[in-house]
């Protein structure tokens, strides 16, 4: 999570890296230009510290969830399939596609992980990410949260999809195509990247699929219509760690880039949903600089070129929210583009 703690000091580590020296006045953060600027109280219906995905539920979806629940309202049970079928909500992205916005998500974590399942699942447990997670009695009649991503409403209209999480799409037998010592996770057999592009072809829309950065920066924004990008079995690595090379995985703020030119062809605006996830995991860890490095890696992708020209008044409004859990926060960005502002 991305507490205030940790967004201040991110400043102070941010302006003492630009002037060498260990002056007390940090520079203004990127995200300071948006003109809404807010917190979101996004606790949990049944439980004292919040979790993920019920927080995530909370703010995506406008209705308090129970604990590690995601998609659902507070009628929901853990880890009772039933109970998801009569508690399902809408999400910020089923609003937005009703009205003809384009729609994307970019994390650094999985992209079934708990926070982006809440824009697009309904499911009674945030770690049925895959068929092998769901008890084996309700495998027929609840669907994992990836294939959730891959065959529902929202899920097969979003966008832009970019993050990790490779191994959730793929069968046991299938190798991981830039990890050799690891496969997919999946019991049914199912390529879900397959099934994506021929869902895709049958509707008649350009999409496309990338694995790796080399990838990403060959993709022709203006043609596509779908663009999934998956460049890690399982999360994206910290950022402290990344080469920076065409083989390392892409930053929050590379793929931030190419979603917004992918979706601001729609003239009817677009909702991106951008999240920092690996914050939260460097603060688990007790991992200072890499908690703030993400931090700054989050601030790199709201201080791009494209979107100083969204954020100007004569382009956007634009709001930035941050979700509490774990007694932190974790960041997002959400950019609403409305056409009569273009």
């Amino acid at each position: 999570g991305l507490s205030k703690c940790t967004e201040s000091e991110s400043q102070y580590l941010q302006h003492q890296t630009h002037t060498h020296t260990s002056n007390n006045t940090p520079r203004r953060w990127g995200t300071e230009r948006f003109r809404k600027y807010n917190l979101s109280d996004t606790y949990n219906n049944d439980a004292q510290i919040g979790e993920s995905s019920a927080c995530a539920t909370a703010l995506m979806c406008g209705v308090k969830a129970n604990y590690e629940t995601v998609g659902l309202d507070s009628s929901a049970r853990f880890n009772n399939c039933h109970s998801s079928f009569s508690s399902r909500v809408p999400s910020l992205f089923n609003w937005a596609q009703e009205q003809g916005k384009a729609t994307g998500l970019v994390t650094n974590t999985r992209i079934t992980h708990a926070t982006p399942a809440a824009l697009y699942a309904h499911s009674a447990s945030r770690f049925w990410e895959d068929d092998s997670k769901i008890p084996p009695s309700s495998r027929r009649t609840c669907k994992d949260i990836a294939r959730q991503l891959i065959e529902e409403l929202p899920g097969r209209n979003i966008n832009v999809i970019m993050g990790g999480g490779r191994r959730h799409l793929m069968s046991t037998v299938t190798k991981d195509p830039e990890e050799a010592d690891k496969e997919g996770r999946r019991l049914d057999g199912r390529n879900l990247v397959e099934d994506w592009l021929r869902e895709k072809k049958r509707r008649g829309l350009q999409a496309e699929y990338v694995w790796n950065k080399r990838q990403l920066e060959k993709v022709n924004a203006k043609t596509l219509d779908h663009l999934m990008g998956v460049f890690a079995s399982s999360h994206l690595e910290f950022e402290a760690d990344n080469k920076r090379s065409s083989t390392s995985d892409p930053t929050v703020a590379e793929m931030t880039r190419v979603a917004i030119q992918m979706l601001f062809k729609n003239p009817h605006g677009f909702v991106l949903v951008v999240e920092g996830g690996r914050i939260d995991h460097a603060n688990h860890y007790n991992n200072a600089y890499r908690a703030l490095d993400e931090t700054l890696g989050l601030e790199a992708a709201c201080n791009g070129r494209l979107c100083h020209k969204l954020t100007s008044k004569k382009h956007s409004s634009s709001l930035l929210q941050t979700i509490p859990m774990f007694l932190h926060w974790r960041l997002l960005l959400y950019m609403e583009i409305q056409c009569s502002c273009l």
